[in-house]
């Protein structure tokens, strides 16, 4: 095996390790999708990656799942400066690789399970299943669907400091990932959400003009936007 099949083997074993808690839910019938830094470097963000964010639409049901797959609680403590990354989640460490040489603590994955409903992230409709998990086993979401869910999150921060964290993935968005910025990427955004996108290409939004636009969000969401 030369250099390059050396680094794809371990690229695909890092892949299988790190997602593996995806492939468990969807075994178990559970959708998800990745979030945060993970799915954002899916779309070509050149950013690292710590925590493995993953959307459920019920953290308490897909907790158990991964829980009896040897996974373990983490103490949620780490996130109190950003306690909203605390309300409603699950933190849970993966375990070591059977058959010894497997990642030490500090390799392991730790995910996170993050309520659909709170995060505005769209979930598959269809039953997942175990012949799809294995085929189609680590979930993205549709770029739209995650600008949407990045765009709702800064808008409904209840505190600056968490608006600052996800500003830095509203600002990763239009900074690198060129397809945001074609001319029919807009129409696949919710419509509350359009003209926001539209002047966030012009110019980036401040952080004091965020409830503005939340309000505006509001409004054109109550008209049917």
């Amino acid at each position: 095996m030369d250099a390059k099949q050396a680094h794809q083997e371990s690229q695909k074993r890092y892949v299988e390790s790190r997602f593996r808690a995806l492939r468990i839910l969807r075994t178990h019938g559970i959708p998800c999708v990745v979030w945060a830094e993970d799915a954002l470097a899916y779309y070509g963000v050149p950013i690292l990656s710590f925590e493995l964010f993953v959307i459920v639409a019920d953290v308490d049901a897909a907790a158990p799942c991964l829980k009896n797959a040897g996974y373990v609680r983490e103490d949620p403590r780490v996130w109190e400066p950003l306690p909203e990354l605390m309300e409603a989640s699950s933190r849970l460490l993966q375990p070591p690789a059977s058959g010894g040489g497997g990642l030490d603590t500090a390799q392991r994955t730790i995910v996170v399970l993050l309520p659909a409903g709170r995060w505005k992230c769209i979930l598959p409709s269809a039953p997942m299943s175990p012949e799809i998990a294995v085929s189609d086993p680590f979930p993205f979401p549709a770029l739209p669907a995650l600008v949407d869910s990045i765009i709702d999150a800064w808008l409904d921060a209840p505190t600056s400091l968490f608006a600052g964290h996800i500003n830095c993935h509203l600002a990763y968005v239009y900074d690198y990932i060129n397809q945001v910025r074609t001319r029919c990427f807009v129409e696949e955004l919710k419509p509350a959400h359009r003209d926001f996108h539209l002047r966030y290409l012009a110019e980036p939004i401040r952080d004091s003009q965020r409830l503005e636009w939340r309000r505006r969000r509001d409004e054109t969401s109550r008209y049917g936007g």
